[in-house]
């Protein structure tokens, strides 16, 4: 089955564990051991180094609200920018 397929009608947990075994059958731990997967409660904060994602391309769930953000930009802890893809 392709990726896109999978997406259709997908929750934000489906759809993170689709990506994970795209890229190698990782799991969610993993991706958050090598920091390309954050998770929380409520949105990212954009340009806050409490919200840095240290580079670009990083997920973030929001799992209180099932959405997912992925950082579109990063030039530093305090100039990065969260972008919604799902919600």
């Amino acid at each position: 089955m392709a990726l896109g397929s999978e997406l259709e009608a997908a929750r934000p947990a489906m759809i993170l564990r689709a990506i994970a075994n795209k890229i190698g059958g990782k799991s969610f731990k993993d991706l958050a051991d090598q920091e390309y997967l954050f998770m929380g409660d409520g949105a990212p904060t954009s340009d806050n180094s409490t919200g840095n994602p240290a580079k670009i391309k990083v997920i973030y769930w929001d799992y209180t609200n099932d959405d997912i953000y992925v950082c579109t930009t990063w030039a530093s802890a305090s100039s990065h920018t969260w972008t919604k893809v799902w919600d």
